[in-house]
């Protein structure tokens, strides 16, 4: 339109449309799916963080590591409450794991309400200890739910259990006598991996290895390049357990192998057994190449402690556990109240039972040995659930893999103290929770 004598021209606008804003409702609704979705990666992310770094740790047996574990699981809990409050349709997942370890929280907390323990400083300190694996099993059962979850898990157990296995290997082939090359233990002890005492390091192996063995052995739906590759890791950390000398590991590993040998004639297939019969093959073949002098020499001149010193330290813990039944006599208070019912002669210092039923029954009474024979059912009933559907269902054959690594650990209970040491009963507590879970 003409604009006077400028001869300038002016545009007219079209009028604003004012838009009236979105209900709160309406704005959660569309914004809830990609926060949920992210706060499901980090929880993911967070429990595989803690699992996986807890073992680089030397175990997480120092206070500063227990501590940060602790620190951690706390964290994920405060998380997870987010999560949920969030969510349009919050909701908690049981899991039948949970009852024996309420259980145990009843008979710890009995003993700090009533003063039964005979240090209550250590109970109250190892309370916190055990708590925080209370809230690592709750958190990974609310986290990991779908087949994708177990299937990224299962995928970062493998890819850590090898990585720690090869360089436990290649640590001990050019061994100076320290962790990482650089640490030297304060007390002598014999190293392997990350940790401090090899048994430990099998103790933590007997839980990644039969993962691997299983998805090799169980899947029907594998290409032949990844059923190789799975079994490949599977020797190599199956083998890293008896490179490592641990008697107790080997004997927990043989258990393994001998209850997927009855897995696989329970499913009468010939592949699965071809498949296992060719990977323990393979397995003795490399440890023949690799330690066959270190082996001789382990069987035939012995060291460490003897089983005679176990089965002593044993009986002392059964004698212990006489006097005080029911709650026993404090969680943590083993190493302060062992050394009146000693019974034999030794230098050494006896801080463990060297059998975690026997230290659970003497520190928890039979409320605690009771929580922890009632998760062992509860392992050895899902693991038969789970083999049903193994064959076909990826996520039933990851479960069944954690349930035998946790057989393992049990086994080798009997004579060592694995459910002592942070990151393994960390890890044992959230694999027997995972495998248990029920959903499919």
């Amino acid at each position: 339109m003409p604009s006077g004598t400028g001869g300038a021209t002016m545009s007219i606008q079209a009028p604003r449309v004012l838009t009236m804003p979105r209900s709160f409702a309406e704005v959660e609704a569309d914004a809830s799916p990609s926060v949920i979705s992210r706060l499901n990666l980090a929880l993911f992310s967070g429990v595989c963080l803690v699992l996986f770094s807890a073992p680089l740790a030397m175990g997480a047996v120092f206070p500063w590591s227990i501590l940060a574990m602790e620190i951690a699981a706390a964290a994920l809990c405060l998380l997870w409450v987010g999560r949920e409050l969030v969510s349009r349709q919050p909701a908690v997942r049981w899991n039948p794991a949970f009852a024996p370890a309420l259980l145990m929280a009843v008979g710890v907390t009995a003993q700090l309400l009533f003063h039964t323990s005979a240090v209550t400083f250590l109970t109250r300190q190892y309370a916190l200890q055990y708590a925080a694996y209370g809230l690592l099993m709750f958190v990974a059962v609310q986290a990991i739910t779908t087949e994708a979850d177990y299937r990224r898990l299962g995928a970062i157990a493998i890819a850590m259990g090898l990585a720690v296995a090869l360089f436990a290997i290649v640590q001990s082939l050019t061994s100076n006598g320290r962790v990482y090359w650089l640490f030297r233990p304060e007390s002598s002890s014999y190293i392997f991996g990350p940790y401090v005492n090899r048994n430990h390091f099998a103790g933590l192996m007997e839980m990644l290895a039969p993962l691997p063995l299983v998805l090799a052995v169980a899947l029907k739906r594998l290409t032949p390049g990844k059923r190789a590759l799975l079994a490949f890791a599977a020797i190599i950390m199956g083998g890293s357990v008896v490179l490592s000398l641990s008697r107790g590991g080997m004997l927990a590993l043989a258990a393994q192998i001998l209850l997927l040998g009855v897995y696989v004639a329970w499913r009468r297939a010939t592949r699965p057994a071809v498949l296992l019969l060719g990977a323990c093959l393979l397995m003795v073949g490399f440890l023949w190449w690799v330690g066959s002098e270190q082996l001789i020499r382990r069987f035939s001149e012995g060291g460490g402690m003897s089983m005679a010193a176990r089965i002593h330290i044993t009986r002392g813990a059964l004698r212990m556990a006489r006097q005080r039944p029911l709650l026993g006599w404090g969680l943590g208070t083993f190493a302060t109240v062992y050394p009146p019912f000693r019974d034999f002669y030794g230098d050494r210092f006896v801080n463990e039972a060297h059998n975690d039923y026997a230290q659970v029954l003497v520190e928890t009474g039979l409320i605690g040995l009771g929580a922890l024979l009632w998760l062992a059912a509860l392992v050895a009933r899902a693991a038969r659930q789970r083999a049903r559907f193994a064959e076909s269902e990826l996520q039933d054959a990851v479960k069944l893999g954690l349930l035998i690594g946790c057989a393992g650990l049990l086994v080798h209970s009997f004579v060592d103290f694995n459910l002592q040491i942070p990151a393994n009963a960390a890890l044992f507590y959230a694999w027997g929770a995972l495998g248990t879970s029920r959903g499919r």
